[in-house]
């Protein structure tokens, strides 16, 4: 990698490092330095891919994926090409360690990738995405389904422990059991 190539890439992982949230003036920053410099295009994209893949604060990869997602739809080409082959790769590992609410902004995301990236890559992340919810909602209905299954055993447990209450309370009361059968 040439000398200003690489002092580019050190600089700019350094300021990617800054986006700890979803702050515009640092994802426009970003975005202005990657058009300046598309000759490093590819360099710049795995900086971010890589970013998004390897952080471990949840909170880190939502603003790398809209710097991603800023790229593209203010500089497009080199990035574009790019960043479509890492669609699917950058989309689930945000997904996967999101909340519900930004589970809710990656929707919306992805919404507008439809005519910015190529279709079959944005097909491919909504297929994914549908598995994900089917997925979900399987688990919550198995969840439900064991909820309901631990109630009926506890109201069993709870008649049963009801009767032999009853039991005790007419052996108490009539002063004791019953004479066995047959004896007499």
């Amino acid at each position: 990698m040439d000398p200003q190539v690489a002092e580019l890439v050190h600089n700019y992982k350094a300021h990617l490092g800054e986006l700890t949230f979803n702050s515009k003036p640092i994802i426009t920053n970003l975005t202005i330095i990657a058009g300046e410099n598309l000759a490093a295009a590819t360099f710049l994209g795995a900086v971010i891919v890589e970013h998004i893949l390897t952080t471990h604060n949840v909170g880190h990869k939502l603003p790398a994926l809209y710097l991603m997602d800023s790229i593209v739809k203010n500089i497009g080409r080199h990035y574009t090409a790019f960043f479509s082959e890492h669609l699917l790769s950058l989309f689930s590992a945000v997904h996967a360690t999101a909340d519900p609410n930004v589970r809710a902004s990656l929707q919306k995301l992805l919404k507008t990738w439809v005519g910015v990236f190529p279709a079959d890559k944005v097909n491919q992340v909504q297929q994914w995405l549908h598995g994900q919810q089917q997925q979900a909602h399987l688990q919550h209905q198995q969840y439900l389904q064991q909820q309901q299954q631990q109630q009926r055993q506890q109201q069993l447990v709870v008649q049963q422990l009801n009767a032999n209450i009853a039991e005790a309370y007419t052996l108490v009361t009539s002063g004791g059991p019953p004479p066995p059968a047959g004896a007499g």
